[in-house]
Order: structure tokens, then sequence, then C-alpha cells
């Protein structure tokens, strides 16, 4: 008897490990009585760039079950924010928001200046994930620009809390100042097998040269899905907004160098739900609970036969 007692003792801590390893898997959500910062710094080594305009844009919101989804003016796109599994993949968002604000004339959530640090600092911001804008800047002899990217804010911490003053630092690129001119390369790309049958015959995009509306472009099968164009090499940013995006695909652009791909993902229409949680740590306290579970009914079974 005083040997089962034991097993049973054991086996009630083992459940009791399991309950906290659960809860403290999941973090709470952010407390929403606290106001968030994010400060942005634009340097390069000890050069600090001072004076630059930086403008954010809060794109989606977190609800009360820790899931983020399009919000304000960015609720209608066709961009997905949940699922995403790797930097590459929010850097794509980026891309593809900061087009609709060039195309659509979006207003930024707030906006600031760099200091003589080459910092931009935005106090008391809502929570959510928000868009910083690129930014183009030049030195006497260089061009510099300062790529889009996203900010969750507050940021979760690996401790399973909150960084409620979130800092970032966005990636550059640089090059010498040169006359001429560069070709550009527009292509289309689709991912996703077996929706050949759902795809158009022909798509409509709008290019956007520093902002600017500069021309609209029609690509299909006969043109090879692409367009090339030539511009001054002057560090001009170009984005691509498709408008009237398939039923049941998702959009995503990117631009490296002098190339620009636009990517249409079938969905098959599924409407998934931005899942911020971790299901195969889910699966561990589970299976623990689900093992705890077999050995109750063991001891159960076998104090029973012993009293027969």
């Amino acid at each position: 008897m005083k040997k089962i007692c034991k097993i049973l003792s054991i086996l009630m801590a083992v459940i009791l490990l399991a309950a906290t390893f659960a809860a403290s898997t999941y973090a709470d959500l952010p407390d929403s009585s606290k106001k968030a910062s994010l400060t942005v710094t634009y340097k390069n080594g000890d050069t600090a760039f001072e004076g630059l305009e930086i403008k954010i844009y809060r794109i989606a919101s977190l609800n009360e079950h820790g899931e983020y989804s399009l919000a304000g003016d960015f609720k209608g796109y066709p961009v997905k924010v949940y699922g995403v599994g790797s930097k590459e993949e929010w850097r794509v968002i980026a891309s593809t928001l900061s087009a609709y604000v060039s195309a659509d004339g979006i207003s930024p959530s707030a906006s600031a200046v760099t200091d003589t640090d080459g910092k931009a600092h935005f106090a008391d911001l809502p929570h959510g994930m928000y868009l910083v804008a690129a930014v183009r800047c030049e030195t006497e002899d260089a061009y510099y620009s300062f790529e889009q990217f996203i900010a969750v804010v507050p940021r979760p911490t690996e401790d399973g809390g909150y960084n409620y003053d979130v800092e970032a630092v966005p990636k550059f690129t640089s090059s010498e100042k040169e006359d001429g001119e560069r070709e550009f390369k527009l292509v289309k790309l689709w991912r996703g097998e077996g929706n050949e049958d759902v795809r158009p015959e022909k798509i409509k995009l709008e290019l956007f040269r520093n902002g600017e509306h500069y021309e609209e472009v029609t690509l299909s099968a006969d043109n090879n899905w692409s367009y090339t164009w030539k511009a001054p090499t002057d560090n001009s940013s170009w984005e691509v907004v498709e408008r009237d995006v398939p039923d049941g695909f998702t959009v995503s652009v990117i631009r490296e160098g002098e190339y620009i791909a636009v990517t249409n993902t079938y969905e098959d229409g599924e409407d998934k739900a931005p899942q911020t949680g971790d299901d195969v740590s889910l699966l561990i306290p589970a299976a623990i609970f689900s093992l705890a579970g077999v050995v109750v009914l063991i001891v159960a079974m076998k104090m029973r036969k012993r009293e027969d």
C-alpha cells in the first residue's frame, strides 16, 4: 500500500509539473493599459543620419486570442500576416504593404525625425504590428537605402513576457553615385500546384517610382509574364501593386536590385486564423497528461485486483 501511495505522489508531482509547463509555455497577452514605444536607429558605423523623416503605419492588431490580423487601412489587402516562419517572409510582407501605401496614399500612424544619433523615437504607441517605411538619403559620394520592415510592439521576449520599449535597426544598402542607366525587370510568378485553371490569362500591375505613379503594365503568357524598362541610376525606389488579385490567391512583392518579383500564392479559398501559439509545445504537456492518465488507470486496476 505504501508503494502505491508513493507512486501516486510521484504521479501528482508529474501532473503539477505538466500544468506548470503548459501555463508557462503560453505567455499572457500584453498589458493593454501599458503604452509602448519604438526607437529606430539609422547609422552606418559611426555615421549617424540626422534629419530623416521616418513614417510608421499600424498594419495589424492583436485580438483576445493572441492572433494578429490586418487592421485599419490595411484590412482589405490580400496579404497574410499569419503563419509566417522566417525573417525573409516578413521582409516580403513589408515590401508588399509598402507598395500599397504608395498606391493608395495611406497616411502614417506616426512620424518622427532622426536626431543627432540617427534615432527616430515613437512614444505612446497602441499595441500592434507596424510597418516602418523605407527611407533614402545620400552623402557627397554615395546613396543609402534603408529598407522598410515590420515591428511588433510590444515585442514578445524569450521568458514569455513582453518588451514595451522596442528598439530596431533597419537593413540598408549603399552605392556609389554614378551616371548612366540601369535595366530593370518585373516578373510574375505563380505558387501552388493544381490551380492553373483558376489563374487569369493576364494581369495588370501598377509601377511606382519614389511613391509616384510611373506606369501601368499588363503581363501574360504572350510576354512571358515579364516586363523590362530602363531608368537613371539615381537610387530611385521602385514599387509594384497588383490591384485585382485573383480569388483564392494572396500577393507578395519583393525587389532585389534591378529585379522585382510579384508572386501570387494559391490559398484554396481557406481563411485560416492567424495563430501565434506553438503547436509543438502544446503537444508536450498534452502527452504528459495522457501518460499520467494511463498510469492512474493501471494503478487503480492493480489496487482493485489486490482487493479482490
